[in-house]
């Protein structure tokens, strides 16, 4: 689902992908601008796409804030991909299915795999 895609890297956060890691760029239009004013995504800052589906976004911003934003209106918004997770299928496939139970586990007891409690 290309929308802006170019060589130097600039695409918009339509185009994220679980695990991107994108700089906010320009927005256009008012209307636009005032949602991701709400969403915390400000020219500038960054975001990670925690999912994507079909329809829809699901960011977390700079300030750990989880965020849905439709694609039709990601489209409006430029964005500079900053990361992409580097894994093979063999150790995705591998993590989806060992990880499930492992991170299920982490979730009963409150803690998400990853967090900061999760080290202490």
């Amino acid at each position: 689902m290309g929308f802006c895609r170019t060589d130097d890297g600039i695409t918009t956060v339509a185009d994220a992908r679980r695990g991107d890691l994108v700089q906010i760029g320009h927005i256009a239009f008012d209307s636009v601008r005032l949602l991701c004013d709400e969403l915390g995504l400000a020219p500038g800052r960054v975001a990670r796409c925690r999912d994507a589906g079909p329809a829809h976004l699901v960011l977390e911003t700079e300030a750990g804030r989880t965020v849905r934003i439709e694609r039709r209106w990601a489209a409006f918004v430029e964005a500079r991909r900053l990361a992409r997770p580097r894994t093979s299928r063999a150790a995705a496939a591998a993590r989806a299915t060992l990880g499930s139970e492992h991170e299920h586990e982490h979730v009963v007891q409150g803690v998400r795999p990853g967090s900061d409690a999760e080290a202490a």
